[in-house]
């Protein structure tokens, strides 16, 4: 599913203050914002970089190694 189906899912309406309001529940709203994440993150030519950048080591890490690296 893409951005624009998600979208076109929501129901905007309008009340009698004529301000937009938009009611739609809270899995499809977090699928929204998943969403958009992934697209702002997909043209983030800095995050294309670290991606690449990670895909070309090869290197392996053991439990405590990515414990020690994630500081937990």
């Amino acid at each position: 599913m893409n951005i624009k189906t998600i979208l076109d899912r929501v129901c905007l309406g309008t009340d009698k203050i004529h301000k937009a309001s938009v009611v739609i529940p809270l899995n499809v709203w977090q699928e929204i914002e998943d969403k958009l994440e992934d697209l702002a993150a997909s043209q983030s030519r800095v995050l294309k970089t670290k991606i690449t950048k990670a895909r070309k080591e090869k290197g392996l890490y053991s439990a405590l190694e990515v414990k020690k690296i994630l500081k937990l």
